[in-house]
C-alpha cells in the first residue's frame, strides 16, 4: 500500500509543478489516520528537514562581535526540491518494511549486489549452454546436467575440450543457482556464492550506506514495539545518521544543479523506477564537478 501511494505522487516531472504532498498526508498514512510511533517521529524528522525554517544567527561586526540585530541562513536547498523529499519519502517507506522476508534480504545483500550476481550467474549460464554441442577428445559432451530424483537440476558443468571440469554450477531445491565453482586450467579452484560475490562487489561507501539504512530499518521497527524515551533517543540518532549520509550529498548536488545548469538527480517518475540502494549508491557516487552527465 506505502509504494503503491508513492507511486501516484508526481505525475510529471520535477520543475513543472515543483509539488509534492506532506508525508503525513500520504505515504506514512498507513493506518487510516493512526500512526505508529516509528511513523510520527519520521514525520517529525521530516518536518525538520524539509519545514522547519533554519534558526536566526546572530550577526557579527567586522571583528566578530555579535550585533543586536540576527539574520535568517538561507534555507536549505533540499527543503525546496520536490525530488528530495520524494528520496527522503522512499527513505521512510524503507524504514517502515518489516522483517524482509527472501534469503537474499537476510543475507544483508543490497539489490545492487544481487543485481550484479544474477546477471554474473545469466553470463555464466549463457557461456556454458554455447558450449552444449561440443565434445572433448574422447567424444563425451562437453557440458553435462545432473540431476536430484525429483527430476530438478542439481548441477550443471562444463569440461574443456581435454575433458577436464573448469565450471560447476550447483542449485538448490528450488532449481535457484546458489554456488559457481571455477578451475583453472593448473587446478586452482575459485568459489563464489550470492553472498561473497556481493561482499567482494560492494565498496566501502555503499557497505556503510547499506549498514546505516539496516541499522535504522531496525531501530524504528524496535521503537515501534518499545516506544520508550530511550529507545526513541537511539532510533532518532540512528535516522538521522541515515540522513546526515545522504541529504548533503544532495544539497551539494542541487547546488551543482544551479551553478552548472545541468540535471544530477534524476526526476521524480524515474527516482520511483530504481531500486532504493542503487539510487543512493548512484547519487553518492556522481561524478566530480567538470565532468560530463
Amino acid at each position: 500500500e506505502v509504494a503503491e501511494v508513492g507511486r501516484r505522487l508526481p505525475s510529471d516531472p520535477v520543475g513543472e509543478t515543483g509539488w509534492l504532498p506532506a508525508m503525513v498526508d500520504s505515504s506514512l498514512d498507513v493506518k487510516g489516520g493512526s500512526f505508529g510511533a516509528g511513523e510520527q517521529l519520521l514525520e517529525e524528522i521530516r518536518t525538520r528537514l524539509f519545514e522547519e525554517l533554519p534558526h536566526p544567527q546572530p550577526r557579527r561586526s567586522s571583528s566578530g562581535a555579535p550585533l543586536r540585530h540576527t539574520v535568517a541562513p538561507p534555507r536549505p536547498l533540499v527543503a525546496g526540491d520536490a525530488r528530495a523529499q520524494l528520496i527522503y519519502e522512499r527513505l521512510a517507506e524503507r524504514l517502515l518494511e518489516p522483517a524482509d522476508t527472501d534469503q537474499a534480504e537476510a543475507s544483508g545483500l543490497s539489490p545492487a549486489a544481487r543485481q550484479q550476481w544474477d546477471h554474473y550467474l545469466k553470463l555464466s549460464q549463457a557461456s556454458i549452454e554455447r558450449r552444449a554441442g561440443l565434445k572433448d577428445v574422447r567424444g563425451i559432451p562437453r557440458v553435462t546436467r545432473t540431476c536430484r530424483a525429483d527430476g530438478t537440476l542439481l548441477r550443471l558443468e562444463l569440461a574443456d575440450w581435454r575433458g577436464r571440469q573448469r565450471v560447476c554450477v550447483w542449485f538448490d531445491v528450488a532449481g535457484e543457482p546458489e554456488q559457481v565453482r571455477l578451475v583453472s586450467s593448473s587446478g586452482s579452484e575459485v568459489i563464489y556464492t550470492r553472498d561473497a560475490f556481493g561482499r567482494t562487489l560492494e565498496d566501502g561507501a555503499a557497505t556503510h550506506l547499506s549498514q546505516l539504512l539496516e541499522s535504522a530499518r531496525q531501530s524504528v521497527l524496535l521503537y515501534d514495539s518499545d516506544p520508550s524515551a530511550k529507545q526513541e533517543q537511539f532510533t532518532r540518532r540512528m535516522v538521522e545518521a541515515l540522513c546526515q549520509a545522504v541529504f548533503p550529498r544532495l544539497e551539494e548536488l542541487l547546488r551543482r544543479e544551479l551553478e552548472e545548469g545541468r540535471q544530477l538527480i534524476p526526476t521524480s517518475e524515474d527516482l520511483l523506477e530504481v531500486e532504493l540502494e542503487q539510487l543512493l549508491r548512484d547519487l553518492l557516487a556522481e561524478a566530480v564537478p567538470g565532468t560530463a552527465s
